[in-house]
């Protein structure tokens, strides 16, 4: 019952802001990639939020998060590959460097979760501190947003799907009693929150100033 009403549709969310994420960094028209829109240690972020979340939900038997974190472990993978092969013509020292890390990070986790421990109480902290560490990019963004008065730094579609995913993931872990699941994705809806009443601030707020721009300029004109 709980992963009918809750934990599937937040895993279908969930699912949903993986693609729409690696979908808005791809110029389709060029056939590339916007790799002025990319922050490599963000990617890097959302793959460890993926890889160790899904290990949460082998350990757990929660069949919604490791599912939609495997999704999002080989949709994120195979971008921060694509993304590799651009780079690669551009610094080939440097890409061969983060793919070592990558493969490194990749190798050492599997097999410590795998033939090393499977404790769910440290793998849970490790889930907590990932969803911290990965909130600091959006904590960064509503700076830019206050900082240039420009609400266009917030992917508003991304962030209600966050949003909606993570209160239904914190519904799921309060009716499972899991404190790690409550603690992450409340946090992070927290931040959404935040993220979406800034957003609409200060698009409320340029709408103003773009319409007292109009009226001086019109005014001045005649």
């Amino acid at each position: 019952m709980n992963d009918k009403y809750f934990g599937y549709p937040a895993c279908l969310l969930t699912i949903c802001f993986y693609l729409f994420h690696i979908i808005s960094l791809i110029d389709f028209s060029k056939n590339n990639v916007k790799f002025n829109n990319i922050i490599p240690i963000e990617e890097f972020s959302k793959y460890a939020f993926t890889f160790f979340w899904y290990y949460f939900g082998v350990i757990s038997y929660y069949d919604p998060i490791k599912i939609c974190n495997l999704v999002g472990l080989l949709s994120i993978l195979l971008f921060i590959f694509i993304y590799f092969i651009y780079e690669i013509k551009k610094d080939k020292k440097e890409t061969i460097l983060d793919i070592l890390i990558i493969i490194l990070f990749t190798i050492s986790f599997y097999y410590y979760f795998t033939y090393i421990v499977s404790d769910l109480n440290i793998n849970g902290i490790y889930c907590i501190i990932i969803s911290i560490i990965s909130i600091i990019f959006y904590i960064i963004l509503i700076i830019k947003v206050i900082k240039n008065n420009n609400n266009l730094y917030i992917s508003i579609h991304q962030v209600i799907l966050s949003f909606i995913s993570s209160i239904l993931w914190y519904k799921y872990g309060q009716i499972n009693k899991d404190f790690y699941i409550k603690l992450s994705f409340g946090v992070i809806a927290f931040i959404d929150l935040i993220q979406i009443i800034i957003y609409f601030v200060y698009k409320k707020r340029n709408r103003k100033l773009n319409q007292y721009s109009y009226i001086e300029i019109k005014n001045l004109s005649m």
